[in-house]
Parts: C-alpha cells; sequence; structure tokens
C-alpha cells in the first residue's frame, strides 16, 4: 500500500509503527480508499484493488471522481454529484456521511474475460481527523452488497412469477390521501395495463360489478372499524367481459388509533367460480334431459311460490308420469327408452310458457309448475294440449312407439302453501287419473288424502 503523505499531515508518531498501520490497512475486507482533503486519491487497500479489478498505479493521484460517470448512466448508479456532496458534507460536518446504495458497472480486463459486471455497494465517507480536530484525510468506505441486492431481487422476482402464476395482485390504500396504489400484477386481475399506478378509491369502485358494489363498499366501511376486509366479488373489464375477485387486507392505525393504511391481496378466482357453477349445475339438472332435477326445482318452486303469495296470485302443479314406459326399455333396450325420455322433455318444455317451470324427479316422472293462473278451467285446458302433444307417437332407435301420460294436478295456494306438499297431492291425483282411465288428467281432491292408505313401515 502506498499513501502520498499530505502538506499538513500531523507529524505526532503512531503508537505502533506505520509499516504495521499499513499491513492492517491492507487486511481489512471491506474496500477502502483514503482521500485528501481536495478528494484525491491517496491510498487503497487490497480489498477495493480487487473488488473494483483495478490497479494502485491507474488510480493513485486521481481525483475519486474520475471512477464514476457524470451524469449517472441510470437510476441508481453511482454518480460524481452525489458523492462530491456527501464529502463535502464529511469535510465540513467531521462527522461520518452515508451514501445510499449505489449500482456500479465495472469492466473486466481481457484476462479476465472481458465484459462488464454489475456490483452494488453501500458507501460511507468518514473524515479522519489530526491531533487539532482537523480534518486530514477522507476515508471512502463502501460495503459490497451485490450478493444481497441480487437475492433480493431474485426473490422479488420469484414472487411477481409466482403472483402472476396465481393471478394474484397487491394492493396499499392510502386511507389520509385517498390513494390505491396498485401493482402491476392487480392492475391485471382488473383488464388494465399492466404497469403500477395509483388512483382514487372511487376508480376501484367503479370496476366492481355495480349488483354487488354497494354490498363491497359497506364492507370496506366496515373494515375501518373491525381492521379485517375480506370478500369475494365480480369485476367488469373494459372488454365487457366478468370476471370474480376475491381480496383480503389488514388496516393499519396510527398512535391515535386512526385508520391510515389498508394492505391487502386480490386473487382471480374466475376459474374456481366457473368450476363450482359446472358442478352446480351439473348436481341439480337431470344428465339425460337437461333439465332441473328435484333439489333444482324444488330452488327455484320457492322463490315463485314466495313472489306468487305476496302478489296473491294462483299457481298449478302438474305430476307428469309416462304410462307403459318400462317395456320399451325391456323390449327396445335403454337407448331407445333414453330416446323416448329426451323427446318427451322437449316436448313438454316447448308446450309451456318461459314463466313456467319443468323438472324431471324421477325415471318417467316430471314435475311442472304453472305461473299466473286463474283456476281449474284454464289449468284443465293446458293439460288437455299436454295430453295431445305428449300422446303423439315417438320415434326410438328407428322404431315407432306410442305412450299414454297421466297428470295429477295441484293449485296453489288452494291445495298447499309449500312445494312438497303440492307435489305430493298431485302424486295423489295423478295415481287416480291413472286408475280411472290412460292418458287422462285429475285434480286433487281432498278425499284422495283420505282414501290413500299409509305408507308401509320402513324396512328393519
Amino acid at each position: 500500500m502506498t499513501i502520498m503523505p499530505a502538506p499538513d499531515q500531523a507529524t505526532s508518531g503512531p503508537l505502533i509503527p506505520a509499516p504495521d498501520y499499513r499491513r492492517v490497512f491492507d487486511a481489512l475486507p471491506t474496500p477502502c480508499l483514503i482521500l485528501d482533503r481536495r478528494f484525491n486519491i491517496v491510498g487503497a487497500n487490497d480489498a477495493y484493488l480487487l473488488q473494483t479489478l483495478t490497479r494502485l498505479p491507474e488510480i493513485l493521484g486521481r481525483p475519486i471522481f474520475d471512477l464514476f460517470p457524470a451524469p449517472p448512466v441510470a437510476a441508481g448508479a453511482a454518480d460524481g454529484a452525489s458523492l462530491r456532496a456527501s464529502l463535502e458534507r464529511a469535510l465540513v460536518s467531521r462527522q461520518p456521511d452515508p451514501m445510499p446504495m449505489q449500482r456500479y458497472t465495472l469492466r473486466r480486463p481481457p484476462e479476465q474475460g472481458g465484459g462488464f459486471e454489475e456490483r452494488y455497494w453501500s458507501p460511507l465517507n468518514v473524515p479522519m481527523l489530526d491531533e487539532w480536530g482537523e480534518v486530514a484525510y477522507l476515508l471512502h468506505r463502501v460495503e459490497n452488497v451485490t450478493e444481497i441486492v441480487l437475492q433480493l431481487r431474485n426473490s422479488e422476482q420469484t414472487l411477481r412469477l409466482a403472483q402472476q402464476i396465481g393471478r394474484i395482485g397487491t394492493f396499499k390504500w392510502d386511507i389520509v390521501r385517498n390513494e390505491v396504489h396498485w401493482s402491476p400484477e392487480i392492475a391485471a386481475l382488473y383488464g388494465l395495463p399492466v404497469e403500477p399506478f395509483k388512483d382514487a378509491l372511487s376508480k376501484w369502485c367503479d370496476l366492481i360489478h355495480p349488483d354487488e358494489r354497494p354490498a363491497i363498499e359497506a364492507l370496506v366501511g366496515e373494515a375501518l372499524q373491525s381492521g379485517i376486509f375480506e370478500a369475494e366479488w365480480r369485476v367488469i373489464w373494459p372488454d365487457g367481459s366478468v370476471h370474480w375477485i376475491a381480496g383480503r387486507a389488514e388496516v393499519h392505525r396510527d398512535d391515535a388509533g386512526r385508520p391510515h393504511t389498508m394492505l391487502g391481496v386480490n386473487i382471480d378466482i374466475t376459474d374456481r367460480k366457473t368450476a363450482e357453477e359446472m358442478t352446480r349445475q351439473v348436481a341439480l339438472h337431470d344428465p339425460l334431459t337437461g333439465l332441473p332435477n328435484r333439489a333444482l326445482l324444488g330452488e327455484f318452486a320457492e322463490h315463485l311460490l314466495a313472489t306468487l303469495r305476496r302478489r296473491r296470485r294462483k299457481a298449478a302443479l302438474l305430476f307428469i308420469d309416462l304410462d307403459r314406459f318400462k317395456p320399451i326399455n325391456d323390449t327396445y333396450g335403454h337407448d331407445a327408452g333414453d330416446a323416448v325420455l329426451k323427446d318427451f322433455a322437449k316436448r313438454l318444455t316447448h308446450r309451456l310458457r318461459g314463466e313456467d317451470l319443468v323438472g324431471r324427479i324421477g325415471g318417467d316422472e316430471f314435475v311442472t309448475i304453472l305461473a299466473h293462473v286463474h283456476g281449474e278451467h284454464d289449468v284443465g285446458a293446458i293439460a288437455s294440449h299436454l295430453l295431445d302433444d305428449l300422446g303423439r307417437p315417438y320415434l326410438a332407435c328407428g322404431v315407432e312407439v306410442a305412450l299414454a301420460t297421466s297428470i295429477g294436478i295441484s293449485l296453489f295456494p288452494r291445495d298447499g302453501n309449500d312445494v312438497d306438499t303440492l307435489i305430493r297431492r298431485a302424486d295423489m291425483a295423478m295415481y287416480e287419473a291413472k286408475r280411472l282411465q290412460c292418458n287422462a288428467y285429475r285434480f286433487f281432491r281432498p278425499e284422495l288424502d283420505l282414501d290413500r292408505p299409509p305408507p308401509p313401515p320402513p324396512a328393519n
């Protein structure tokens, strides 16, 4: 190591010999430069020379600013202006002056393969005082944080990739300024350009489906009190498509207990919601005819009856059963029977109005709910037309077959106020129609409930 003496260097001797000082300086693992008061390089330890890929004769006596570009070549890059300002502060204040992390681009010598190498350093400028308390030298110490920065960058890239793959985005709502800071990933969840930005909370609310916006806004208000926000909602993208979002956030408060920040995540759950809806459709529909099954029919019917009850309107429930259907399966096979059932369901659906409900609740049993009827007269006319349509021959696997149909009818609210009662009583009327005459309909009468034998006891 070579140290060029400053003109005004103190002459008082050290407690240990100067060669030992030099060995200690060279042994320091932290890269260091020694500068005179004019910021010229008068010394450098081995760690600095090794990590900057330089040789001492190349830099000795030169201003330190020659080592760095000015203006900076990129954001965050080391530059002479910020370095000079820090050195001057340390010179005047006689106190160490830390600098923000700097990025250095080093050129490798040809014997090391050439090219460039990126480094990140955390500099500190420390004044070295003489015996009179004046600054004799400045120590420019740089801590190599390249590995930490690259690890952090890799972690951020991994997190961002995970967010993109998992369709997760983060946000920060500055409650005091009413600014929502969006990450690029969360912007993508709303169909917006993939870039970070900030906007008012109302802009976020505008993207929520109008049917759910009041509830979500209410939950945000509640979160300011409880500290937790959690919900699922639909959003409308600029292209008009609808997507599902799940969100969770926490509210942070100041020392006075006032909410100042909400931090949270949004997750795209459109695929999950689509799968749930498909599963629900499969679970609630007859796989052969596509009609609602007993569960879904009951759900629809309860809503319909509640509406009719409020409006004091009447409805009719028709229990429809195919006569002599089993011989078709036995004679021509189940494919023929399935073809008949699908044709039967299609005729039943086409004959009725859009507001009426049709469902399949058993092998050859169907239920229809007619909304907004006046009484037995118009319901009887509809049932007669149904019998005519359903009684026409069916083509099953190239074979023409004929079927008869029996229909039992119960009226709402005369014969019952709930779906189960109406189905049970229409079922009784259907058996009465089957007993008296094929291809006929009958209305429920109270005596049918009295005449019918009780069900058999359950098997042990």
